[in-house]
């Protein structure tokens, strides 16, 4: 098995997203089983969040280069121009990763994120003749993508050794749009700490005593458009109002967001949380609410929530009922009507919502424990 392995991306904690959480599950998990990993990424770019340049601790080396563009939301602004946002966060992860390798002659293998940190993992790999894995967690979005931009990818990924991805629905685009072998994908699920995402242990109050006689409707995510924010306005005005909406997380309709609470009273925008605190949130909520408008490669705060006894209100999307089992969440088609019309179905259904905790807490230990990361053990000792 490889004894050291550099994990390459441009998001990494305390950035908040289920990117992040992953590469600390996956971090931990490594370390814990005798193996040195190295971590080169940035400062948070997608987040107002500060982490030290450097984090030396056992088994454990992260180096956070510092870039531009983290004041203006650079990273969010151009998530809809692929080109200009890979040639924003490319180029000196690209040029720091050899001086990396040079000074770390010990990684044998380079674990590599998303579009840059795979188009960087795939040079690597070949100057310096390192096992190369991809980690993809997305559904490529071909409307915004030229058929440059896919030669790339088909480049990128038939040079891996091996690709991940966490949800079956991803696997026929790698297969038919860019040519990967089958034999060469493997899904893996998450898996969650259970020693921080549990579900309460007592029925003490919620969070903020003005949330007691309410229910709390819990999202947690990126603020964006395609992830149903204004979605989720939307939806916020088709419920009674002791229905109050309680919103985590940072990006592009942030400002828009906070902007607009003066007309949403039943909703509460909290800004980013650091994942080590989301717990709390879970346990003051009745409901997650997942509105996403594209296919989700698999919502790991799905996860979270189930793992805290929290039942989850989500969009009809392929990769979302993935993570998910009936009896622990309601699909919906993702218009603010069908949302309106599920929320308040099960806040006048207390015993359901009571059922559904229940059946979370079963799916959770069944499946989303620490012996997920065998798959990726199996593909590191190959």
């Amino acid at each position: 098995m490889s004894k050291a392995i550099l994990i390459l991306t441009p998001f990494f904690s305390p950035n908040v997203g289920g990117v992040e959480t992953h590469l600390d599950d996956l971090c931990k998990a490594l370390i814990k089983r005798g193996i040195h990993v190295f971590v080169l990424t940035y400062q948070p770019l997608a987040s107002s969040l500060k982490a030290p340049a450097k984090e030396v601790s056992r088994n454990l080396y992260v180096r956070r280069l510092w870039w531009f563009g983290r004041k203006k939301d650079m990273f969010h602004k151009l998530q809809n121009k692929p080109l200009l946002q890979f040639l924003y966060l490319t180029p000196y992860l690209f040029l720091y990763s050899f001086y990396f390798l040079i000074r770390f002659p010990q990684i044998e293998t380079i674990h590599a994120m998303g579009a840059t940190g795979t188009f960087i993992g795939r040079f690597l790999a070949l100057v310096f003749r390192k096992k190369f894995i991809a980690d993809i967690e997305t559904v490529y979005n071909q409307s915004i993508l030229s058929r440059y931009h896919n030669w790339v990818l088909k480049w990128i990924l038939n040079g891996a050794n091996h690709i991940f991805i966490p949800a079956e629905v991803m696997r026929p685009q790698l297969i038919h749009t860019y040519g990967v072998p089958s034999q060469k994908i493997s899904v893996f699920r998450y898996w969650i700490d259970q020693a921080v995402f549990y579900p309460r242990k007592d029925n003490h109050e919620k969070l903020f005593s003005q949330w007691n006689n309410k229910f709390i409707v819990l999202f947690v995510g990126r603020l964006l458009e395609i992830k149903g924010v204004d979605l989720l306005m939307e939806i916020a005005l088709q419920v009674p109002q002791d229905v109050l909406f309680v919103v985590i997380g940072e990006g592009t309709r942030k400002e828009y967001l906070r902007q607009q609470m003066a007309h949403y009273p039943n909703m509460v925008f909290m800004g980013p949380v650091l994942n080590s605190e989301l717990r709390k949130y879970y346990w003051s909520a009745d409901l997650f609410i997942m509105p996403s408008l594209y296919e989700e490669g698999f919502g790991r705060v799905n996860m979270e929530a189930l793992a805290c006894g929290l039942p989850v209100l989500a969009s009809d999307k392929k990769g979302i009922r993935e993570a998910l089992q009936e009896g622990t969440g309601i699909f919906v088609e993702p218009t603010a009507h069908n949302f309106a019309r599920a929320i308040v179905d099960l806040k006048n259904n207390p015993q359901k919502i009571q059922i559904m905790k229940q059946n979370a807490n079963v799916f959770t230990k069944r499946f989303f424990s620490e012996k997920n990361i065998d798959c990726f053990l199996k593909v590191y000792q190959s």
